[in-house]
């Protein structure tokens, strides 16, 4: 019982800790870039920074000038010059990371790793639990709605082996970066697959003394947190309202362009009817074929589903009152002998 209490206390006081860390470093943060750029530059000059990487069974050490240059050397002599070598940003090949770009609903902004986990085996040659995989936001298409985003990754195994490889020579990365990568944000694997960080040895009165500091803090900065929380959140209703205004507005006008032109209610009439397209998907899907998704967009269809036959379905979908089948994306096989996943758009002619 006293263990478990011991145990409860020590995650409490971590938890305080973490938060009162997070907390400071926000504030420090908010009075440095109130910091003129210039003034910034010769308060806190550019220090050199330590960069390694894997070549087969080699490791070398790059010290990346504060002038921007980068000269290399093998471990041995850069341990040489710098004894104290401990910690190293680690550049992974751009060539043992595989990159893709996925276009996705504007919704799995909100859930984009969880999206892409089911991804991985559609767009990579990697199963999900072969790989470390992240993902970033390239950016959006606010008309179309949807969003284009990145996903990286690299082969656990591969990935491990170079972590063992610097933890035999003591070296702990500080971040794990993509050689090469100059995208915003960058593609760091350290957070997510990085070495847990070690609590053993350490003294117990520094998680005290910044437990301490953070209570100190507390009150005024809770105070100015919650007030930029606010107005973070005013900003984004405002954004918010100004999408759906500018939408009103485009409809608005639309629809004004329309009745002018007295196009709108001919111009529906004249096309098909979705009872009558559906009823001719009917008639001309085989039994042998399952739909999960139908999609009717003015005199196009868009079909995804299972089919034990692919090319006979694209076959039937080829006579009328249909025309120009097409798969939209590859066909995923299933078993021997089991339904195939596809996902195709087929042209339906009016009078046909």
């Amino acid at each position: 019982m006293k263990q478990v209490v011991e145990f409860v206390r020590s995650d409490t006081v971590s938890r305080a800790c973490e938060f009162g860390g997070t907390l400071v470093r926000w504030w420090i943060n908010e009075l440095i870039l109130s910091v003129p750029s210039s003034i910034r530059s010769k308060l806190v000059p550019r220090r050199d920074e330590f960069l390694v990487r894997v070549q087969s069974d080699m490791i070398e050490v790059g010290i990346a000038r504060s002038s921007g240059e980068v000269s290399w050397s093998s471990l041995d002599e850069a341990q040489a010059q710098h004894p104290k070598l401990g910690s190293a940003v680690l550049l992974l090949p751009a060539q043992s990371v595989l990159r893709r770009k996925l276009n996705l609903p504007v919704a799995a902004a909100a859930s984009l790793d969880e999206t892409a986990s089911f991804q991985i085996g559609r767009v990579t040659p990697f199963k999900l639990d072969q790989v470390h995989y992240l993902t970033r936001l390239l950016g959006r298409d606010r008309a179309k709605k949807t969003i284009c985003a990145e996903v990286a990754v690299v082969q656990r195994a591969q990935f491990e082996r170079t972590m063992a490889k610097l933890e035999a020579h003591g070296i702990g990365p500080t971040a794990i970066l993509v050689e090469g990568d100059v995208l915003r944000p960058r593609l760091d694997f350290r957070p997510r697959y990085g070495p847990a960080a070690k609590s053993a040895g350490k003294p117990a009165w520094k998680p005290l003394l910044v437990g301490c500091l953070a209570l100190g803090f507390a009150l005024p900065l809770l105070a100015v947190y919650r007030i930029h929380t606010i107005a973070e959140t005013s900003r984004a209703d405002v954004v918010a309202a100004a999408k759906v205004a500018r939408s009103a507005a485009a409809a608005r006008d639309q629809l004004e362009t329309l009745v002018s032109t007295e196009t709108f209610l001919p111009n529906r009439l004249r096309g098909p009817q979705a009872i009558e397209m559906l009823d001719a998907l009917t008639q001309q899907i085989p039994d042998t074929a399952w739909i999960f998704r139908l999609e009717v967009r003015a005199n196009e269809a868009t079909v995804s589903g299972f089919s034990t036959d692919v090319p006979a379905l694209l076959q039937r979908l080829g006579t009328p009152p249909f025309a120009a089948p097409e798969l939209t994306s590859p066909v995923v096989q299933g078993r021997t002998g089991g339904s195939s996943r596809f996902d195709l758009r087929v042209q339906y002619r009016v009078g046909s």
